[in-house]
């Protein structure tokens, strides 16, 4: 079962100052995770452009963009056992399952799990680009960071995008196989006497 975990980040950069000033608020339901201690360790592995007022959200999105792929990782786990279960899949190294004894109320109550979270996670992925779009429109309207602050933000937002991208694909590709798992469950349950 997929395990979530929620960030929200407000940034306030003053141009006097040059200072960034934040809140995060967060809920992570992984025992051990502290997004801290990850933010953190990013920080110190970015030194060449750790000014930059806007590093901060880049984080916060490439973890959120992680979570969601561990959670449509998490549900592509249980669409492929369901194939399994009900034999419907084309790989001469996993076992066939019959899909006559399986429990059609369960399988079809899975699914429809599997579809909610594939639905909230693309919802969340489309979110981030959009805070993407916004974050690659202040990148160079913010004065005073050097060209290689800048060149390096905007690398991070093209791929932290492309990530998200992919994702979002990777979750259309997984409802695809969740409808042809629905449609044998719903034909197999009208067969039965």
């Amino acid at each position: 079962m997929p395990l979530y975990s929620y960030y929200h980040l407000a940034l306030s950069y003053n141009t006097t100052t040059k200072g960034t000033h934040g809140v995060l608020l967060y809920k992570d339901l992984r025992e051990n995770i502290d997004p801290f201690t990850s933010i953190i360790e990013r920080l110190r592995l970015t030194p060449r452009y750790m000014s930059h007022p806007l590093l901060l959200a880049t984080l916060i999105i490439d973890i959120a963009v992680s979570s969601c792929a561990e959670r449509i990782w998490g549900c592509g786990r249980t669409l492929s056992s369901l194939e399994e279960l009900t034999g419907q899949h084309g790989y001469v190294n996993v076992p066939k399952g019959d899909p006559l004894p399986i429990d059609f109320g369960m399988t079809t109550q899975q699914l429809n799990f599997v579809a909610r979270n594939l639905a909230a996670e693309t919802l969340r992925l489309s979110w981030v680009q959009l805070a993407l779009t916004e974050i690659a429109g202040y990148i160079n309207g913010i004065a005073n960071t050097d060209s290689q602050s800048l060149r390096r933000m905007e690398e991070d937002v093209a791929c932290s995008m492309n990530a998200s991208g992919a994702q979002i694909l990777r979750a259309d590709y997984m409802v695809k196989r969740k409808k042809a798992l629905i449609q044998v469950v719903s034909s197999d349950s009208h067969t039965l006497p």
